[in-house]
């Protein structure tokens, strides 16, 4: 029978209270104390960031304030940057592909509640996966949320909002996903909805210009080369 901690690293629904959850997210607290009272010129601070992020390369780093849920939930490639004031709730996997740069007040957030309130006032949370691809550029404040996968040389501008839920009553918290393909530029307040149960997947081709404020709905699908 697996444990909390284990059904959290899979992907399950868990229960946040459990002892050796807390003591996860604790260890991490403790850590981005000691973190965000420094500067990255502080002799310590690569060895304090790798304590807390075990696969962030030497060649990567990140400006502080830092803000995160366990840190050993991200994996971040070579030469990338992530700017200040960014929070990474990575309970369910964070990826960071090479060369990539997230602008400041980014959030990537894996956990989601329950959509039934009366099993939202339980402890109990799922979290999936982001992934983001290589040389991708994520501009001030853009929001990327749990079921996100983006490829290889995407820009995503200011205050967009990638796998964000489905404006749909039928919606039950499945797993869905929005799969964004390799170098589209989305743009300004942009907001694409991940899939419902009825297809699974909303999907964005390549080499796509999303004008601002598009509002890709869940399910859809954009082939490529198009300009909305």
């Amino acid at each position: 029978m697996k444990s909390e901690f284990e059904k959290m690293l899979s992907g399950e629904l868990y229960n946040f209270h459990d002892p050796e959850v807390e003591r996860a997210f604790a260890r991490s607290k403790e850590l981005l104390v000691k973190l965000n009272s420094m500067t990255r010129r502080d002799p310590e601070f690569p060895k304090m960031l790798r304590e807390l992020i075990p696969d962030m390369p030497e060649s990567s780093t990140i400006s502080v304030p830092f803000y995160c849920d366990v840190g050993f939930q991200i994996k971040v490639g070579e030469h990338s940057f992530i700017n200040k004031n960014c929070t990474f709730l990575d309970s369910g996997g964070i990826t960071i592909g090479s060369y990539t740069k997230i602008g400041p007040n980014c959030g990537f957030y894996t956990p989601q509640h329950p959509t039934n309130y009366l099993e939202r006032r339980k402890p109990i949370e799922t979290g999936m996966p982001i992934k983001i691809g290589d040389d991708c550029w994520i501009g001030p404040g853009a929001v990327i949320h749990d079921g996100a996968r983006i490829g290889k040389r995407c820009k995503i501008h200011t205050a967009a909002s990638i796998s964000c839920l489905p404006q749909d009553l039928k919606f039950r918290g499945e797993k869905t996903t929005a799969e964004i393909g390799d170098d589209n530029d989305i743009r300004e307040c942009v907001t694409i909805a991940r899939g419902t149960a009825s297809r699974g997947t909303t999907v964005v081709g390549d080499h796509n210009l999303l004008m601002a404020y598009v509002h890709v709905a869940h399910d859809d699908v954009v082939g490529s080369h198009c300009v909305i």
